[in-house]
């Protein structure tokens, strides 16, 4: 989201009626021929409704907040009729007595527009804050359908009513409170960003985390207020200079510098409670820069560019390639000797208005398409409201035209992808894409569409999805459908899993069980599982073996069935033979299961050895730990675990970009996980034998670089029979094994050998 901030401080109001004149002069200056005379009407008959209602939040007069909704309407460059109806939106619901206001009689004195526009705004207020959040939003994206479709400008007050709103959402009890603040982040905040109304998304992004979040609120407020004037003193200068350099090519700039929001800023830390060195290094300040046309903007960016460093492939250009949502800017990450990272967004002045108002550039300019693509979004929902987010209200402005196989002109949003394209055709082609024909090429799915080309998207029907796809995407059509397609893949996985563990039981112990059964049962209770499918969840990911649920089964199997289990752990070598049977002979029923019991619990201690320094969310038991090879992550990174069954818990960094995708979609087998102490570190001694090449001992050298281990030394020698034979000694941190290592320096070609020779503890 862009956190631009258009309006500067707005001088205070005195009176209800000079803010009204500041309205009307709004209008005025923005259209040609307002019913300057219809606003004054609407005011009239809101200040008559609300003129014995206060504000819950003070002693302010009611009527304050229909002219801020008002207010906020003419400054985003909206109509007489869209003010007039923003003045008259609580009527409906608030008037009593002999001030009844209906439809009926708005529409008779000020117009159907104005009436079907609060009609709208008054089903929006009643469904408000229900108690059940799913019912809830699911009456929502009907009301939206009905409202948006009839007139967009009822979802665009809305959105300005709710930002005010939620500025004193102090004044309600903590229950109501969170509900509203939870609310407006699942379906306003998103409906606000897609529209374009940035700003009003940023505001209601702050108001809502001080809600819900007011400690890691606190902490990054506490940042901006001690960091904050120094960052905006010397971003200031810097802008400055840009612009004495621009005026000296005669072109006129002007900037302004401002903080990102705070949920922004959060978001961006990627943890919960953000420290200053994570929130120094972060991009949390916009710089924006405004000169007179297009051509100026790539001149700006450039004098930028010398001036400040800028980081490599940040420049995204929205000028050439703008938003679905018309949004057009240049954007650029760029840093200096004392600055943090900063976002520069260079714009013309028409570009800064239209990224101002959003979607009512395009009202204004007629270019707004037709309403088709809100009731494609709401259909696909199928009644799955938490899709909300995601898919409500999205702005599809066709602008890339594609040509079908059939030679038919297909319009998808500027920036899709030939995924994009597949699952915009039928739900059905995107789930079975294998590739694409573009232009008579095979290309990959995720190859952005240009106009005019020929594309024909290539199906298997061994296709499955992967998170990855989900990043090839660009629309939430096909983000959903992608999703929707993984949540019910890894459920009918977690269903395999449980019906497996049974299918073992039935085989291998001669014990039928199913998720009725009275032992199952039992063992879900114990275990605090809702069902099979989320036993097979916790079984699929890793976080729940068989040793451990068999070790719960011990007291309830039938003795047949313990029987056989203690056969199959004496085949795995897991209890000794004669062992068993003296105990069988001499030891109780009861003796016997709780020895079951403690064998398996000992022998997922025992594979879990040793002791991990990171905590991982949602273990139920002990499990094997080892650092990713990929990002090999190190005490004080963030860091997640991805679990497996039988590997146990591989430690990435939060950031890799192996599990980036995971992260972002929420993936069942990522777990939170945090270090708990430093890793110990032990010394390992390794032999290699291999063949002498050149360059061996550098490819070695490289290949510990890459696993980013210590070497103390690397001996290696070649002998007159044309082998080589040589010594390495690592510190090696506590997750890593010298046999892991071993198994890596094997790959290398002319490696013949790696053996361990010994491995001692160091600290």
């Amino acid at each position: 989201m862009d956190d631009d901030d258009h309006t500067g401080t707005q001088e205070p109001v005195h009176s209800q009626a000079a803010q009204l004149d500041v309205i009307l002069s709004r209008v005025a200056e923005t259209h040609p021929d307002p019913d300057l005379d219809l606003i004054r009407r609407a005011f009239d008959l809101a200040s008559d409704v609300h003129r014995l209602q206060r504000r819950l939040e003070g002693n302010e007069p009611y009527i304050v907040h229909p002219l801020a909704v008002a207010t906020s309407c003419a400054e985003h460059r909206m109509d007489d009729v869209s003010v007039a109806a923003a003045l008259l939106h609580d009527c409906i619901e608030d008037a009593r007595g002999s001030l009844r206001v209906t439809e009926p009689m708005l529409a008779s004195n000020f117009g159907s527009e104005v009436a079907v526009i609060v009609e709208g705004l008054t089903k929006l207020q009643r469904q408000e804050v229900a108690p059940s959040a799913d019912p809830k939003l699911a009456t929502l994206v009907k009301l939206l359908r009905s409202t948006a479709t009839t007139d967009l400008r009822t979802i665009i007050i809305k959105i300005f009513d709710r930002c005010d709103n939620v500025r004193s959402l102090e004044v309600f009890p903590d229950d109501k409170r969170r509900l509203i603040a939870l609310e407006t982040r699942k379906f306003y905040i998103p409906i606000a960003a897609r529209l374009g109304f940035y700003k009003q998304a940023r505001l209601m992004e702050d108001h809502v985390m001080r809600v819900l979040q007011p400690d890691a609120y606190a902490v990054i407020g506490a940042w901006l207020a001690r960091e904050g004037k120094r960052i905006e003193r010397e971003l200031t200068e810097k802008a400055r200079e840009i612009c004495e350099q621009l005026h000296g090519m005669h072109i006129a700039c002007s900037f302004r510098v401002y903080p990102k929001g705070v949920f922004s800023i959060h978001q961006a830390a990627g943890v919960e409670m953000p420290g200053p060195e994570r929130l120094n290094d972060g991009c949390n300040y916009n710089l924006c820069l405004v000169v007179p046309d297009a051509d100026a903007c790539y001149r700006a960016l450039n004098v930028m560019h010398r001036k400040l460093a800028h980081l490599r492939d940040s420049v995204k250009d929205f000028i050439n390639s703008p938003k679905i949502n018309g949004y057009q800017s240049l954007h650029s990450i760029c840093t200096g000797p004392t600055l943090p990272r900063v976002q520069v967004l260079i714009r013309t002045r028409e570009m800064d208005v239209d990224g101002h108002i959003g979607v009512i550039s395009q009202l204004r300019s007629g270019r707004l398409q037709d309403r088709q693509w809100l009731d494609e979004l709401l259909d696909d929902l199928q009644g799955e409201s938490g899709e909300v987010l995601e898919l409500t209200s999205e702005l599809t402005f066709p602008e890339v035209e594609v040509i079908t196989p059939q030679g038919q002109v297909h319009k998808v949003p500027q920036g899709a992808t030939a995924l994009d394209y597949a699952y915009a055709i039928h739900t059905g082609l995107g789930d079975r894409a294998a590739g694409a024909l573009i232009d008579g090429e095979v290309r990959p799915l995720r190859s952005v569409l240009r106009s005019g080309q020929r594309v024909e998207i290539l199906t298997a029907d061994d296709v499955r999805p992967t998170y990855e796809r989900v990043e090839w995407v660009k629309t939430s059509r096909a983000s959903f459908a992608l999703r929707r397609a993984l949540r019910r893949a890894e459920r009918a996985a977690f269903l395999a899993e449980a019906h497996a563990f049974f299918g073992y039981c039935q085989r291998r112990l001669d014990l039928p069980l199913d998720g009725r059964a009275p032992e199952v049962r039992g063992l879900l209770d114990a275990l605090g599982l809702a069902g099979e499918e989320e036993m097979g969840r916790e079984i699929y990911t890793g976080r729940l073996s068989y040793d451990f649920l068999f070790g719960h089964l011990a007291a309830s199997m039938p003795r047949a069935a313990l029987d056989a289990l203690l056969a199959e752990l004496a085949r795995e070598g897991a209890v000794d033979i004669s062992l068993l049977e003296v105990r069988q002979a001499l030891a109780d029923e009861a003796s016997t299961r709780s020895w079951v019991r403690e064998t398996l619990m000992d022998r997922l201690q025992r594979r879990a050895y040793p002791e991990a320094p990171v905590s991982i969310a949602g273990l139920r038991h002990p499990v094997p730990v080892r650092l990713a090879e990929c990002c090999r992550p190190e005490f004080g990174d963030d860091i997640v675990a991805l679990t497996a069954p039988e590997r146990g818990a591989t430690i990435h960094r939060w950031s890799c970009r192996d599990v980036r995708p995971m992260v972002r979609q929420g993936a069942p087998r990522l777990a939170r996980a945090s270090w708990k102490n430093p890793p110990r570190r032990q010394l390992a001694h390794l032999r290699i034998l291999g063949r002498d090449r050149r360059g061996l001992l550098q490819a070695i050298a490289e290949a510990l670089v890459r696993m980013k281990l210590d070497a103390q030394s690397v001996q290696l020698a070649a002998l007159p029979d044309g082998s080589a034979e040589g010594e390495i000694w690592l510190e090696l941190p506590e997750l890593v094994t010298a046999a892991e290592v071993s198994e890596r320096l094997a790959s290398i070609p002319g490696v013949v050998q790696v053996s361990p020779a010994y491995a001692t503890g160091v600290q």
